[in-house]
């Protein structure tokens, strides 16, 4: 468990007498950590004017030094220890030791919690103490303010902030980020009608059939080899537990990525080849997502791919690389080998794993998916 101290304050405004105190532990507990239950306390919208932060101040006694520095004057945030976390924990922010002006104690707070990308982070009314705690799914940096009112109903000083970072602690961390793009009219609008990208990881298998035209058998969706949602925990490497993959988090997009990582790598593991790809299994051709892939190796982002996939059932072939490779296979060299293609190959018109080129994308990818929700008329 780790304790990140802030002291949260900033200059006070109105009268220059006036201030606050808030101080804040940021606590990190790894997964299983209990957490205690959240208990609503009521948070008024959050004052913009820096003016609606002023509070009554008790001017100097006659004689006493107007210059001398006040007990009461607002903290500067400090981070007592590094404040790096890694995906899946959950992080609890505590506001237990805040006060308000004369060092009366807070009698509500209010935190407003972004992830990477500066997009709201919705979390739960803090408890009577003023902490909250939330699971980081996505990788970068977070950043978290609190205000704190007194028994007046007054805001005490400008909200403050503490940042952290979220870094992958296994030595292979896959993200796929994304989110629908077109906002659909009913009965459109319905779940089935949006699209739903899926993470696949996969070794080289040479048994599919070549729906890509590329020349080669495709590996997507080998019931006993893909690691995806149907198949969360294959077994690669029976010899070596931390070698195999895990699927550990699921999405519907906008709220949560999906997530692939391999945990270690033994030292006396031979390198196979891998295939890394993402399906839209929705049906529907008016469907089009924005996708963000990112790919860690041993806590270094070494791939960062962004593009719009669109059209049902569309697999795209993000590209290969070979697996294990040494933590500074990023360095000078392409961790993940993309693939480029320069047409449609099976119109003859183009052709994969070419030096530059758009993305290879296959529409309309057969799998025994369709067996179980049935064919896409568009590709019927």
């Amino acid at each position: 468990m780790t304790w990140l101290m802030a002291g949260w304050g900033g200059a006070c405004s109105g009268d220059p007498t006036s201030s606050a105190a808030v101080d804040a532990l940021v606590e990190v507990q790894e997964p299983g950590d209990a957490a205690g239950p959240a208990q609503d306390t009521e948070a008024a919208d959050l004052p913009t004017d820096a003016s609606q932060f002023a509070v009554d101040a008790v001017p100097p006694a006659d004689g006493a030094n107007k210059d001398a520095p006040l007990p009461y004057s607002c903290p500067v945030a400090e981070l007592v220890t590094s404040p790096v976390v890694a995906p899946l924990d959950i992080v609890q922010l505590a506001g237990h030791n805040s006060t308000t002006h004369f060092g009366v104690p807070a009698a509500r707070y209010h935190w407003q919690v972004t992830r990477p990308g500066g997009v709201a982070l919705p979390v739960k009314a803090p408890k009577a103490d003023g902490s909250i705690s939330f699971p980081v799914l996505f990788t970068g940096e977070y950043k978290a303010c609190l205000t704190v009112w007194d028994g007046l109903d007054k805001p005490s000083c400008l909200p403050d902030c503490v940042t952290f970072t979220v870094i992958p602690d296994k030595a292979l961390h896959i993200e796929l980020r994304w989110q629908p793009v077109l906002n659909l009219p009913p009965p459109l609008a319905e779940l089935e009608s949006l699209p739903d990208l899926d993470l696949q990881l996969v070794p080289t298998n040479q048994h599919g059939q070549d729906q890509d035209c590329d020349g080669t058998p495709d590996p997507w969706f080998d019931v006993d080899l893909t690691c995806t949602w149907f198949n969360p925990w294959p077994i690669w490497d029976p010899d070596h537990y931390l070698n195999n993959p895990e699927h550990v988090h699921d999405s519907s997009g906008v709220d949560a990525p999906e997530i692939i990582w391999i945990a270690g790598v033994p030292e006396d593991v031979t390198p196979v080849n891998l295939h890394l790809g993402v399906h839209n299994r929705s049906w529907y051709p008016v469907n089009t997502a924005k996708a963000t892939l990112l790919v860690w190796l041993h806590g270094k982002l070494v791939h960062e791919q962004t593009l719009f996939l669109e059209g049902p059932s569309l697999l795209w072939n993000v590209g290969k690389l070979v697996w294990p490779m040494a933590e500074d296979a990023g360095v000078g060299s392409p961790a993940l080998e993309v693939c480029q293609q320069s047409g449609d190959a099976c119109s003859g018109a183009g052709k994969l794993w070419q030096s530059n080129g758009g993305a290879c994308f296959t529409p309309c990818y057969k799998s025994f998916l369709w067996f179980l929700t049935g064919y896409p008329k568009v590709c019927e």
